[in-house]
């Protein structure tokens, strides 16, 4: 863990180590639930890509409207030649199946550099973690 601008782990008292811990503890779990909403949107903008290429199949079909949170109508699938894409806090654009295949795409593609990202620097925090562990462990059965 010893790098530019940084102390090495074996000259801090077990006191800062814990201080350390702690600290590593916090990012860990930030990050991991960062990879983990990352993941989960991922999730979500493949399913509306792959829907998005199958709506030409979907004209005339029965859906489920929501019409609240917990309220929903009965409806049919009509034109499904133009569609209403969520771009995110309330605003929305109308798109061809296929140009909201490759707008999910983009997004797919920006979420996955992010979680790749996310997933580098969380290696990163967990092998410092562990090496922190280490040496605490080592100055506990010194003392």
């Amino acid at each position: 863990m010893a790098g530019a601008g940084s102390v090495p782990l074996k000259s801090l008292t077990a006191e800062q180590l814990e201080n350390v811990r702690g600290d590593l503890e916090k990012d860990v779990g930030m990050l991991e639930q960062n990879v983990k909403a990352l993941a989960e949107a991922q999730q979500r903008l493949v399913a509306s890509q792959e829907s998005a290429g199958r709506m030409a199949e979907m004209g005339g079909m029965a859906a489920m409207v929501p019409f609240t949170d917990g309220i929903y109508l009965p409806g049919k699938i009509g034109d499904t030649s133009r569609l209403l894409v969520d771009l995110g806090t309330g605003y929305f654009v109308e798109k061809t199946p296929e140009e909201a295949q490759k707008y999910f795409g983009r997004r797919l593609a920006i979420v996955k550099e992010n979680i790749e990202k996310a997933s580098g620097i969380l290696s990163q925090k967990q092998r410092n973690l562990e090496a922190v562990q280490a040496v605490y462990r080592s100055k506990a059965q010194d003392q």
